[in-house]
């Protein structure tokens, strides 16, 4: 228990009011601390995140120290090359596959990354009103991949590009697929209707690749760069000679560039970014005690309480998976008379053993209003009216496994304390929502019965005497 003095200190919220000033008091006012209150904890899943227009693209596979398996696929269109006339002595020599990784991996980053590249028979659609694409899209393929390729960080400086100080992978692709690149180009002067002259005709023949595991071992998600019109534009990358004096030549087949779309259809500030590159991201939930989450179709009433998960909840990018926070004996504080609630704050701990260093822990969380099936109602605001309140990572580098977010829940817990009526909102915690389709991070809090990280949320309250 702690004690402090106050003052005077003010709070309005609809039609309550009250004032902890010398008017009232008799004497000066007692504050102290409960941290007993009971919270509950849940896992919540939602239905589906864009991924779409984003400038990364995210394929692989790992394993949480909770049994729970995460793999990501890439999907993607080209664009056709650019037109110009080759030498009558020019020949083909070889096709590949340049991926430029950059620099995000998440999971077991001491083991190697098999990813292998497949060319879709599915055309890949849009949904119809703002052609976005979402973790939950997939398209057919070819199951006989185009090529395969290991990355292993710890031999990163093996895929360094001297001239250019920058990492890429080259994955070579069977001969007489790429001579169907090369033939385009070179039947160009002589065909009216050529493939390389429309992006639609180009996009039916062709319609796309896949990133993806190569086989069902689970290491770690990394990510690509998916920005267009730059020198890390994923690409199929055309090489031949023409017996000249600069004999290695090339040229490029890049990633879908959406620009010359922008107009009604989409909003110009995004219009830049390819429509159909997106991320498919999927939890595999069967080995571990969150079994059942994602079953059904109702996601809006899909949770799973953290007593039966092991004493921790799961919050997660790439699948905007949330901790739920009920606390359900707030109201019975208020009807014992307790006083005034100074102030909320709850603390969260992550796990210990799914985390060693401070960049895998993302460094704030977002705080959101749920109703009881889980429907948003926006983010909780401070008594400003305008900040968002957030949980802050307080990193320990000292004491291993002692790092902690911390959240100040005064705003949410004085409404619900003054509230006469059943609790209408709750609260979920996410991952920040501007960043969540670009990466899978992702984070294991403990409850209030787990014995080595603990939940606490600490409520200080004032007594009181009111003067007759």
């Amino acid at each position: 228990m702690s004690a402090l003095w106050l003052i005077s200190c003010e709070y309005e919220q609809t039609d309550y009011r009250y004032n902890l000033g010398a008017d009232f008091i008799s004497d000066p006012t007692r504050v102290v601390m409960i941290d007993t209150l009971t919270v509950h904890t849940y896992t919540t899943a939602t239905d589906s995140v864009i991924t779409s227009r984003e400038d990364r693209l995210l394929a692989g596979r790992f394993e949480n120290k909770l049994g729970v398996v995460t793999t990501a696929e890439s999907y993607f269109r080209l664009d056709p090359c650019e037109i110009f006339e080759l030498s009558e002595t020019a020949v083909f020599d070889s096709a590949c596959f340049i991926l430029y990784p950059d620099d995000y991996e998440f999971g077991d980053t001491t083991m190697v990354c098999d990813l292998a590249i497949h060319a879709l028979t599915e055309n890949i659609v849009a949904d119809r009103r703002y052609e976005y694409l979402y973790n939950v899209s997939g398209f057919a393929f070819d199951p006989v991949p185009l090529g395969t390729f290991s990355y292993d960080l710890t031999k990163r400086d093996r895929f360094l590009e001297e001239e250019n100080n920058i990492v890429s992978i080259v994955v070579r692709v069977p001969d007489e697929y790429g001579k169907q690149f090369y033939q385009m180009l070179e039947d160009e002067n002589d065909n009216l209707d050529s493939l390389l002259d429309n992006k639609d005709k180009f996009a039916k023949k062709y319609k796309g690749y896949t990133i993806r595991p190569a086989n069902e071992k689970s290491s770690y998600i990394m990510g690509f760069n998916a920005v267009t019109d730059s020198t890390v534009t994923p690409k199929l990358r055309i090489y031949y000679h023409d017996y000249s004096e600069n004999d290695e030549l090339f040229f490029d087949y890049p990633l879908e560039d959406f620009t010359e779309y922008a107009g009604d259809l989409f909003d110009l500030t995004t219009s830049e970014k390819n429509s159909y590159a997106f991320s498919t991201i999927r939890n595999d939930y069967s080995k571990s005690p969150f079994v059942g989450i994602d079953v059904g179709r109702d996601f809006s009433q899909n949770k799973i309480v953290s007593t039966k998960t092991q004493n921790a909840t799961m919050i997660q990018a790439g699948l905007d998976v949330r901790t739920r926070i009920e606390i359900p004996t707030i109201d019975e504080l208020y009807f014992e008379g307790k006083g005034a609630v100074v102030q909320a704050i709850l603390y969260l701990e992550p796990l210990t053993g799914t985390y060693d260093k401070e960049y895998q822990l993302p460094s704030s969380l977002e705080l959101y209003l749920v109703d009881k099936k889980n429907r948003p109602y926006g983010q909780v605001i401070d008594f400003d009216q305008a900040t968002p309140i957030t949980a802050q990572l307080v990193f320990n580098n000292e004491i291993k496994g002692r790092s902690y977010y911390k959240v100040d829940l005064t705003r949410f817990i004085r409404d619900e304390y003054l509230s006469v009526e059943d609790p209408f909102f709750t609260l979920q915690i996410a991952y920040p929502q501007s960043e969540i389709g670009s990466c899978v991070d992702q984070l294991i809090l403990g409850n209030q019965k787990n014995l080595e990280d603990e939940l606490i949320l600490e409520l200080y309250i004032s007594y009181y005497e009111i003067k007759e």
